[in-house]
């Protein structure tokens, strides 16, 4: 099984054009994915540098006409019209079939350190996605980029999302009539953790992953090998390093299975680099 982890940043390259098919298409040259983790994805914002406010999940869809495509709003608001709403957040896509879908909406704590710099809410989309062998949760997200105590609260809410799931495993709740709300639904203790954390490993935010039990996959596949920079590789209007905050974690039980995770430090679809993983699940 092959998922793929990019954000997009609303599909903008660094030659500053916005086009959905071109990074589809790089990413299916990367690799033949099951899987396509996406973060800023945009609906209907017109204003962003080079978007034409085109709901881009629905390009992503058209793109992937065999996938199953989900998309998750960490930004929902109405826009200046009145009446329609402009979206902003992460995607799923998925060759395989999804028996459930669920979106957090992840803490936004505000103290006095918010006030500093600009902020906007934040969401993780799980799946539960029925591979061949057998269903396994998939969650995605893009953690704050400033406020390091928003991050890393967000980051300790998905490591309780995980083991929530993963109690969920062990005890599933009793099945109710079929159709219901309360009828009996998959769980699974296998769990992938991807996205941009905007964090670097080793960092309060990739322990409070680690606590949940999951393991980073670039450890696993290269140990003692410290990963590439995933952000500020190439764009460097900004004055910091170049960092690894895009990531791929796994839960335990996935470790054994890790057969290859791979960056893409050349392109310049956008302004982070697209970051891979392949396990062997049979």
């Amino acid at each position: 099984m092959r998922l793929l982890t990019w954000n997009v940043q609303w599909f903008r390259g660094l030659d500053g054009a916005v086009d959905v098919k071109r990074v589809i298409a790089h990413a299916r040259a990367l690799i033949d994915f099951d899987l396509l983790c996406l973060q800023e994805v945009s609906d209907n914002y017109p204003d962003l540098p080079g978007c034409d406010g085109a709901n881009q999940a629905l390009a992503v869809a058209d793109a992937l006409p065999e996938f199953a495509v989900h998309f998750a709003a960490a930004v929902d608001e109405v826009a200046s019209d009145g009446r329609s709403r402009r979206r902003f957040g992460n995607l799923i896509a998925s060759r395989y079939p999804l028996a459930w879908v669920r979106e957090h909406a992840l803490p936004w704590p505000h103290d006095a350190q918010t006030a500093q710099h600009p902020s906007m809410p934040r969401v993780a989309l799980e799946a539960l996605v029925l591979a061949p062998t057998g269903p396994l949760r998939v969650l995605t997200t893009h953690l704050e980029y400033y406020n390091a105590s928003q991050r890393l609260a967000q980051a300790q809410a998905i490591a309780r999302i995980v083991q929530e799931g993963a109690a969920a495993a062990r005890y599933p709740p009793a099945a109710d009539e079929p159709g219901s709300p309360f009828a009996a639904k998959p769980h699974s203790p296998h769990a992938i953790v991807c996205g941009d954390m905007n964090d670097a490993p080793g960092s309060a935010t990739w322990h409070a992953l680690r606590a949940a039990g999951l393991r980073d996959a670039w450890s696993i596949a290269h140990p003692g090998q410290a990963a590439p920079p995933t952000f500020r590789l190439h764009e460097r209007t900004l004055e910091e390093s170049p960092i690894a905050c895009d990531w791929i974690f796994v839960s335990e039980t996935l470790a054994p299975h890790v057969l290859a995770v791979k960056t893409d430090s050349e392109t310049t679809l956008s302004d982070h680099q697209p970051v891979w993983i392949e396990l062997n699940l049979g």
